[in-house]
């Protein structure tokens, strides 16, 4: 049986490039990307803010207290949607077999791609530039200039493993713009020495937990049975004692040609692992509410639908529903989230996280003025989508609850 290939890319820059192209006044300052909501981290900073030690994922006010005079950017995830679907179409020249993660990095099984291209060294020089050259088209086609005036402001970074742990951390060890290949032969031997951070297929919460315990490295957890991770962790546990030993058997699909490359994701982590419909249910009816907002905002509808729900053994479960005609319809997403989630069945594993995305999006009729005596099943969601504006033009603390007289308009 052939050994499996799993390519691993990181693109980093690329949302701040695109920022740029958008506030050309930016060009050559250290500015970040970061909403202004409580708590929020930087999604992506510029060539110059990375010079100065700040990095993605750092937290708001921990950048700001580094550097004053940072400028911060509020994200335009629909920009940075139709920049990393580019990227995305240019993948899928290389594998069908393609597995987005965010908007920023992509998984791809090469096991069948690399006789075609060569070997692995060859197939990595070859996607590089095939992706160098999507992205900077993206950033060429609106930037008003024959060329890009900007310094090249990301980097594309590729790890290659045998399954999507190694790839993953393969990635996470090579330097910015380079390729990292990653393939023990004996990999519970040579991941010892890491330490847990690399160990991104656990949550952040759980790594926390094993620090607590004295487990800092790959090695150390190593030592550790399974039957005392079940204990601690229950099912998770599993996972972490496959991983610590470099062993990950999740499969990338076939990634769905109907899907367009622009689509609208909400996502969460359970609180705990579930199981029962229930439990599931009111998950699937929040995201199905969010997403419904975030169409709203935009003024756009969907003409199709995916619930995902990944488990503790990060296997997928996916389904896919088509919708009778585009819409945007706060119940009707309900109800065909809902219809999905019927469907998948569990069997004895319980779900960790679950997603529900929008694709194949339309513009729909914008930003709706509100009135007050339409009726109240047509009003309700027009409120949800004013609320939602408000909410992120002047923040959170711009919406105080308030009752009228009369309570049935």
């Amino acid at each position: 049986m052939l050994r499996r290939q799993i390519l691993h890319l990181r693109l980093r820059g690329l949302f701040t490039a695109v920022q740029a192209r958008e506030q050309p006044l930016l060009l050559g300052q250290p500015f970040a990307i970061a909403s202004n909501t409580p708590g929020s981290r930087l999604l992506d900073v510029s060539p110059g803010a990375l010079r100065l030690g700040l990095v993605p994922g750092m937290a708001v006010w921990q950048a700001k207290t580094m550097r004053p005079d940072l400028i911060l950017a509020p994200p335009d995830l629909m920009a940075y949607e139709a920049a990393y679907g580019r990227v995305l179409e240019t993948l899928l020249r290389f594998t069908p077999q393609a597995k987005p993660h965010g908007l920023a990095e992509a998984f791809l099984d090469v096991t069948a791609s690399l006789r075609l291209y060569g070997g692995r060294e060859k197939l990595a020089q070859s996607l590089r530039e095939a992706v160098c050259e999507a992205a900077e088209a993206c950033l060429w086609e609106t930037s008003g200039a024959d060329r890009w005036p900007g310094e090249v402001p990301y980097s594309v970074t590729l790890g290659l493993g045998p399954n999507l742990l190694l790839a993953r951390i393969a990635t996470l060890l090579a330097d910015p713009g380079t390729t990292y290949p990653l393939f023990p032969q004996q990999p519970a031997e040579e991941l010892a020495g890491l330490p847990l951070d690399y160990l991104w297929l656990v949550e952040a919460g759980q790594r926390q937990r094993l620090a607590q315990m004295g487990v800092h490295t790959f090695g150390q957890l190593q030592m550790i049975p399974s039957l005392l991770l079940r204990r601690e962790f229950g099912d998770p546990g599993e996972v972490m004692f496959e991983a610590a030993r470099g062993r990950d058997e999740t499969l990338i699909p076939v990634y769905e040609a109907g899907d367009t490359a622009l689509m609208i994701r909400h996502h969460t982590d359970l609180p705990r692992p579930l199981r029962q419909f229930s439990a599931l249910r009111l998950a699937g009816l929040a995201l199905a509410d969010r997403l419904a907002h975030s169409l709203q905002s935009r003024g756009q509808s969907a003409r199709r639908l995916r619930v995902t729900l990944t488990l503790v053994d990060r296997r997928r479960l996916d389904h896919t529903v088509d919708l009778d005609a585009a819409t945007d319809d706060q119940g009707a997403l309900r109800s065909r989230v809902e219809e999905a989630l019927s469907v998948m069945h569990l069997g004895a594993q319980s779900c960790v996280s679950f997603e529900v995305a929008a694709s194949e999006l339309q513009q729909g009729p914008g930003p709706r003025q509100l009135s007050l005596f339409e009726e109240r099943p047509l009003r309700e969601p027009n409120l949800a989508e004013a609320k939602d504006r408000v909410s992120r033009k002047l923040g959170e603390k711009a919406l105080v609850a308030g009752s009228v007289a009369n309570t049935t308009l």
